[in-house]
């Protein structure tokens, strides 16, 4: 992640990322850092949620299903895991 100083790096914001088809997409995840919160924090279980989340939408897309039921399903998966 960006840290709030790299803005005050103008080369490093102008860079262009080639994964991002060569675009300086810096500028937009230190933008976007400022809008979190200084409180905020991943789960102690994020690679779960993430996999739950991921598997959950491309299989929506794959069947052509709603992303509001992937996700409702999605939130269900991470209560009941988190209940252990």
């Amino acid at each position: 992640m960006l840290g709030r100083s790299a803005r005050d790096r103008p080369t490093l914001m102008a860079t262009p990322v080639k994964f991002y088809g060569d675009q300086p997409v810096n500028e937009i995840f230190a933008e976007s850092l400022s809008e979190v919160g200084p409180t905020c924090e991943f789960a102690p279980f994020q690679n779960y949620s993430d996999t739950q989340s991921v598997d959950a939408l491309t299989t929506a897309l794959g069947a052509g299903t709603s992303m509001a039921d992937a996700l409702d399903g999605v939130q269900g998966a991470i209560v009941a895991y988190e209940k252990g």
